[in-house]
């Protein structure tokens, strides 16, 4: 028994679950389940209504009926009863007996004594008892002669009502099968049928992703909504159409430059992964170069944005029209450009490859009748042993900064030694971030003197950077950097503040009272900001302008705006003078002379260099003649303007000689002195000085 329980249970959780999942998943289901007992319900409910009026109606006619026989019986049996007619009243009584209604019928006289009777008694068929008395006129009063007893049933009725509630359960069902049929034929074609399409239509999409419409003509409002449906899915056809083209040209955005049509930043790199893992699996050689314009931003000044867009859009396309057959070429920003090749003999074409771009984007452009050379800095590797993109893009990056150093116009290929090189910059960039005037920076003072007496006037400020592993860096080894990271603003006004307490202590000893200090500026501090912050630390330090010397390089002036011109100026009406360094190695010098009118000259150590170089180009006389007439013509212009001259990088002699007889009256070098800390440089000057005056005394003497 429990083992058969336990199988319908199963049984009936099964059905449950079944009927909720088509309940779930299915609308006829859903429909048909609960339309068909609402509807037999509704009927059944009408059905037993009426049929329950109807039982209802019978039983009142036939107690109506009932009380019209007892009221006759009671009037047809008085006089009968007055005249002991007792065989008359029986057989009277028997006529009126009805099995099933009237059950037995009796009468007794006034005294209670049953006189006649009709059927017999049968309490279990009997549903009730009516008493009426039986009165009859006698003279002029009405007195009561005896009593009429009915016994009656309600078989009759229950066999109405069966009848009734028999006929109205036949009615119903025939109702409902009827409704149900027409309900059912109405909903399958009006609602079911355009419910299914709809349904088979959204599965069909869902599943394909193919926007699929409904098939099915119907009027009404499953019209409409399949009408609807299948304009909202021609709708959703063409915007996805749409879509599709927009991310199409968004895709192509992204990985394409507008400018040029070559591949941009993000384009290139998915790319070049792909075929950096395809190369590291069939184990072939790759080559990436890195170009760089070198005169695009004086393009962009001279001519307009427009001309340089359309040399940017030529060397694209040359770029494109020169690299080897599936090559990736890519604009990755401003006026850089990568070209990236793999291939079993890529590497060795690599150099060949490289300069054939090199004379290509270096050749003339015509824009807008404009003839425009830009020329371009190229730096490739080639490797079979290196497939990281970002390695290669370092390493063709310091090839091209390579060539852009070197005085060679031949694309530069990465080696070693430049990686080395590499890691030096990267190193000292670290050391340079880390932070100012710790550890890392110091200043040195290196003297400037009068050459004809040896008397030192003052000192040029240098920085030193004292590198963790490399030692003690010049200023070529690490201000490229600073200018590179953003640091050489501030580093450029640090040092002004230390230099200015140096200037402060110069004037606190009696001897170098009088000297000058000369700071190197470089040209990406000019700016108006950089005045303001120069009059503050001027005000602040409480320094004698007068004393203070900014030294600009010959290459700021070649390139100085008006604006640069104009902070110049500035610096000069606050009473500091401005030292033209590394003079003579320009293309435009003698015209700047005028235009920026500095202070102070400073001779480049290149043509200082003549004096110590006449014994080895004496057999070269021709040479030896116009590298003298060039440094006379630099000293000869340099006295008409009445331009103090300082000979820089002064070692022998022979170049101090050289110098004196070309009328530069100040010099600098390891002659003299190395640069030294401050300390060194007044204790250094004082000796000079006392030395000197020594010398002074003693040839005062003797000449007494």
């Amino acid at each position: 028994m429990p083992s058969m329980f336990r199988r319908m249970r199963r049984r009936v959780v099964r059905t449950l679950i079944w009927y909720r999942r088509r309940r779930r998943h299915s609308f006829a289901f859903r429909f048909y389940t609960t339309l068909i007992p609402a509807i037999v319900v509704v009927n059944v409910l009408v059905g037993g209504g009426l049929a329950y009026r109807g039982v209802e109606k019978a039983r009142l006619e036939m107690e109506v009926a009932r009380n019209d026989l007892i009221q006759a019986l009671v009037f047809a049996t008085g006089e009968p009863l007055n005249h002991f007619e007792y065989d008359y009243l029986e057989t009277l009584l028997k006529n009126f007996l009805h099995p099933g209604s009237i059950e037995a019928i009796w009468i007794t006289d006034d005294t209670g004594y049953e006189v006649a009777r009709a059927g017999e008694l049968d309490h279990e068929r009997v549903a009730g008892l009516v008493n009426a008395p039986i009165m009859l006129r006698k003279a002029n009063a009405t007195v009561e002669i005896g009593s009429l007893h009915v016994a009656y049933s309600d078989l009759d009725i229950r066999e109405v009502a069966i009848w009734v509630l028999l006929h109205s359960l036949t009615l119903t069902l025939a109702i409902t099968g009827l409704a149900l049929i027409i309900t059912g034929r109405l909903t399958q074609k009006d609602v079911i049928r355009p419910l299914s399409h709809l349904t088979q239509a959204i599965t069909r999409t869902r599943r394909d992703g193919a926007r699929h419409r409904v098939d099915y003509k119907i009027d009404g409002e499953f019209g409409y909504l399949i009408e609807g449906f299948n304009a909202m899915q021609a709708r959703l056809d063409r915007d996805e159409q749409a879509l599709l083209i927009i991310n199409s040209k968004l895709r192509r955005a992204a990985s394409v430059d507008n400018l040029t049509g070559l591949l941009n930043r993000a384009g290139f790199e998915q790319a070049a992964e792909a075929a950096l893992l395809q190369a590291r699996s069939e184990n072939e050689s790759v080559v990436l170069m890195f170009i760089d314009l070198n005169r695009f931003k004086s393009i962009n000044d001279t001519y307009g944005h427009a001309v340089g867009d359309e040399v940017l859009r030529t060397v694209g396309h040359r770029l494109a029209s020169h690299a080897p057959l599936g090559a990736l070429v890519a604009r990755l920003s401003g006026d850089e450009f990568v070209v990236f090749v793999t291939g079993d003999h890529t590497a060795s074409h690599a150099p060949a490859m490289a300069k054939l771009l090199h004379r290509e984007i270096g050749g003339e452009f015509e824009v807008d009748g404009h003839r425009i050379r830009a020329g371009g800095s190229i730096g490739f590797v080639a490797t079979a042993e290196d497939y990281s993109l970002t390695s290669l893009m370092m390493k063709a990056d310091a090839a091209m900064y390579e060539m852009k150093r070197s005085s060679e116009a031949v694309p530069a290929a990465y080696t070693p030694y430049l990686g080395k090189r590499t890691q030096a910059r990267i190193s000292t960039e670290q050391v340079v971030k880390e932070g100012f005037f710790g550890e890392h920076f110091a200043l040195v003072i290196q003297p400037i003197v009068d050459l004809k007496s040896r008397r030192p006037v003052g000192g040029e400020v240098l920085l030193r950077l004292n590198h963790p592993v490399a030692g003690a860096l010049p200023p070529d080894a690490f201000i490229p950097v600073a200018e590179d990271c953003g640091l050489m603003p501030e580093l450029g006004l640090q040092v002004i503040d230390e230099a200015l307490d140096a200037l402060r202590e110069l004037q606190s000893v009696e001897a170098t009272r009088e000297f000058y200090l000369s700071i190197n500026v470089s040209s990406v501090q000019l700016s108006n900001s950089f005045l303001t912050q120069l009059r503050d630390r001027i005000a602040r330090h409480k320094a004698d302008t007068r004393y203070v010397v900014l030294e600009l390089t010959e290459s700021v002036a070649l390139n100085t705006e008006d604006r640069h011109g104009d902070i110049i100026r500035a610096i000069q009406d606050m009473g500091i003078r401005v030292a033209l360094d590394d003079f003579g190695t320009g293309f435009s010098s003698f015209t700047y002379l005028k235009t920026l009118q500095p202070d102070i000259i400073k001779i480049d150590r290149s043509f200082v260099q003549a004096g110590s170089l006449s014994r080895e180009l004496a057999g070269d006389k021709a040479l030896l003649t116009r590298l003298n007439s060039l440094g006379d013509a630099i000293a000869q212009v340099c006295e008409d303007l009445d331009l103090p001259m300082i000979g820089e990088g002064i070692e022998t002699e022979e170049e101090l000689a050289y110098c004196i007889r070309s009328g530069i009256a100040y010099g600098q070098g390891y002659m003299f002195a190395r640069p030294m800390p401050l300390d060194e440089f007044i204790e250094w000057s004082c000796d000079h000085l006392e030395t000197q005056k020594r010398q002074v005394a003693d040839a005062g003497k003797a000449y007494r």
